[in-house]
């Protein structure tokens, strides 16, 4: 027995069989053959190779919109737009030209903007890399004729083990095969880690070694709770875990009834149970699992797709549709959260430095031209709040500056919707994202001037811990469970609170089953999530006491680290 250490990405107990991935050299011979091409066969080959890349791209963003959801279909996007640049299209054809066999002209030029992204200090443009490789290899399968790779014709239910998994891989294997994941690299914020969480299956990553430590059909214990992948186990920790896993299961066989019911802590402490919304094709689900609103509107999903900005008329259609559809139930309206990790066609932003410190988010008022698409998103949202109940949101807020002027933008817009005729809600609030350090900490200085607070974990994390979540680097850093997190959580909401404001998360750590007990006894009031886990979610407030979550609180916040938290919570019968 074997016992190797990584880190926990998606929670669950996986027991079966390793399915050790590495990349197949079977199209060796294909891909030679593409060397032996005149200059024009080259190029018409290559042309070829761009639509057909591109088409299986379109089919793949498809099948990840709808099988895992629509934020994480979004890379797909991304790398289309990479093989439909001008940019790349003319280099590789120049080289070709130039006398460069067709495969040489692609890696090269692929190569080239790989090194380019890699020597930039920004992290984030670091990791774009891989990226940029995978619509290598995406642009190669097209031109030799490969449409699957092993992953995809899995024929038992496995736990797959590689070095590293790109997107495309990621979203091509068959699915309902895959019982687990391990990983060499990666981090929780990792694209494996987010569709291992989106499909509720167990992920530990982070790993260093396990693709060199285990062999093909190993049997192995993958412990995504504590982060741990024992190898070929005895059969008493085989069947200790297994009997975990075993109620693990049968708890969300039985987890479905709880949807659609209001629940409380067994002493009556209500939590607010809503969903995290993307797109569209969302909404019906959501209702479906439970959700007693939407608890964050990402409004991207409007703009990532188009190469012109949607009109004032397209977004109050819209926002009227979703409002009708949750049915009186409270909607929140962030406004467009762009910068940083997020980049959409129609906007052409110049490329900065560092992107996560940069222009993103309600910074657009600062710049004439972005601060037209905050006001637009307004108008539209208020000319919309007579069909539901209107929340509109800022993310990215750091000073108190800032919360003032979104404000009086709002009641600006209030006053030009009305004056052209159009009735609005005196019931619309108006609240910002906690993501920047200093709103958490300075959270009183805030409160008079908004309605509400929802925490934005992801980015507060990473900037309080000063770890970008996108860089696998120092994903050892990033974690949700530090104690820093949770002291500023408790700073937000009881500040907040002492002013009669309301608070809410609306990042990962509102769907993380482990973290519940301390959300809870820090008295948070909502919980916006994927969908998907808000059946788990309300079932599990079920079973906690308030008041002991509260005292139970005390101690764990005094723990020094995110391990400490991790290991308390799991072990302590508070769950």
């Amino acid at each position: 027995m074997q016992t190797i250490e990584g880190i926990p990405a998606s929670t669950g107990i996986a027991i079966g069989k390793v399915f050790l991935y590495e990349k197949n050299t079977e199209y060796n011979g294909l891909m030679e053959k593409l060397n032996h091409l005149t200059v024009e066969e080259a190029k018409n080959k290559f042309n070829r190779g761009i639509n057909d890349a591109i088409k299986h791209l379109e089919q793949i963003r498809e099948i990840t919109e709808k099988e895992v959801g629509f934020d994480e279909a979004g890379i797909f996007d991304a790398q289309m737009l990479i093989l439909e640049d001008d940019d790349f299209q003319t280099a590789v054809v120049n080289e070709i030209t130039n006398g460069v066999k067709l495969l040489d002209a692609i890696w090269g030029v692929i190569d080239y903007y790989v090194g380019k992204f890699k020597l930039m200090e920004n992290s984030y443009f670091q990791e774009r890399a891989a990226d940029i490789r995978d619509v290598g290899n995406q642009l190669i399968n097209a031109l030799i004729g490969k449409k699957t790779s092993a992953l995809a014709e899995l024929t038992e239910k496995v736990i797959i083990v590689a070095k590293e998994l790109s997107p495309s891989e990621t979203a091509e294997m068959r699915k309902n095969m895959v019982i687990g994941f391990a990983t060499d690299l990666g981090g929780s914020a990792s694209h494996v880690a987010i569709i291992a969480r989106a499909l509720n299956i167990p992920a530990v990553v982070g790993s260093s070694k396990i693709s060199t430590t285990v062999s093909q059909d190993d049997v192995v214990i993958l412990d995504g709770i504590k982060g741990k992948i024992i190898i070929n186990p005895p059969r008493d920790i085989l069947v200790s875990y297994d009997e975990m896993r075993k109620r693990m299961l049968l708890e969300q066989q039985e987890v479905q009834k709880y949807a659609k019911i209001d629940v409380s802590t067994i002493d009556g402490k209500k939590i607010g149970i809503l969903a995290n919304i993307g797109a569209m094709e969302e909404l019906e689900p959501a209702l479906q699992n439970g959700a007693e609103g939407v608890g964050l509107l990402r409004t991207e999903f409007l703009y990532l797709q188009k190469r012109i900005l949607p009109e004032e008329e397209d977004l109050f259609r819209i926002f009227k549709k979703i409002l009708v559809a949750m049915d009186e139930k409270p909607v929140i309206f962030r406004t467009l959260d762009v910068g940083g990790d997020k980049e959409i066609p129609s906007l052409q932003m110049q490329k900065e430095t560092n992107p996560f410190l940069g222009l993103r988010g309600s910074r657009f008022i600062s710049d004439v031209k972005l601060r037209n698409i905050i006001l637009v998103q307004i108008r539209a949202a208020l000319k919309a709040s007579l069909y539901g109940k209107v929340k509109i949101m800022f993310p990215m807020v750091s000073t108190v500056e800032e919360i003032i002027e979104l404000s009086s933008m709002v009641a600006e817009c209030k006053l030009q919707v009305e004056r052209e005729g159009f009735q609005v809600s005196d019931s619309v609030e108006v609240g910002v994202m906690v993501e920047v350090p200093s709103i958490a900490i300075c959270v009183e200085n805030f409160a008079p001037y908004v309605d509400f607070f929802s925490i934005g974990t992801n980015d507060l994390t990473q900037y309080v811990l000063a770890s970008d979540r996108t860089n696998e680097t120092v994903a050892n850093i990033y974690d949700h469970f530090h104690p820093a997190v949770f002291n500023l959580i408790k700073q937000v909401i009881h500040g907040a609170h002492k002013h009669g404001k309301w608070v809410g998360i609306c990042g990962e750590l509102a769907s993380e089953v482990l973290a519940l007990p301390v959300l809870v006894g820090l008295e948070i009031d909502e919980l916006s999530m994927n969908s998907k886990t808000i059946p788990l979610i309300k079932k599990r407030i079920t079973k906690l006491s308030f008041d002991k979550c509260k005292t139970e609180c005390q101690k764990i916040l005094k723990l020094a680290t995110a391990k400490e938290i991790r290991d308390y919570l799991a072990e302590n019968s508070i769950l």
